[in-house]
């Protein structure tokens, strides 16, 4: 857990206090979840299954995103699919409220195709 600590540690504000607010979200609605260091990102895995993981997007200022591993059989409209062949993001503001709504109904989406 070192690591992820680490991770969250190393960022600057405010994508620090977000992206920690929105990994306790998600392990709060999905507590099969495990989170781990992948890629050098914090990446949830479900049954050895990556599920999805937290950045920020290089082109949009540095925005945080949550991607979904298997976004491209996901058809929220909030979703971006950009040049990635497999995930879907969605990208946040870091200085507004988490819309939670919309994050609960992406987890409830992604998690439909594994077989808990």
């Amino acid at each position: 857990m070192k690591q992820v600590d680490d991770f969250f540690n190393d960022l600057t504000e405010p994508n620090k206090s977000f992206l920690l607010a929105l990994k306790h979200i998600v392990q709060q609605h999905i507590p099969q979840l495990q989170l781990s260091i992948k890629y050098g990102l914090p990446f949830f895995t479900i049954n050895g299954r990556l599920f999805c993981y937290f950045w920020t997007h290089k082109k949009f200022n540095h925005q945080p995103y949550i991607s979904f591993m298997d976004g491209h059989r996901m058809r929220h409209k909030a979703l971006l699919q950009e040049k990635r062949a497999r995930a879907k993001i969605f990208l946040m503001d870091p200085l507004a409220d988490i819309p939670l709504a919309t994050v609960k109904q992406l987890l409830n989406e992604a998690i439909a195709f594994y077989k808990l």
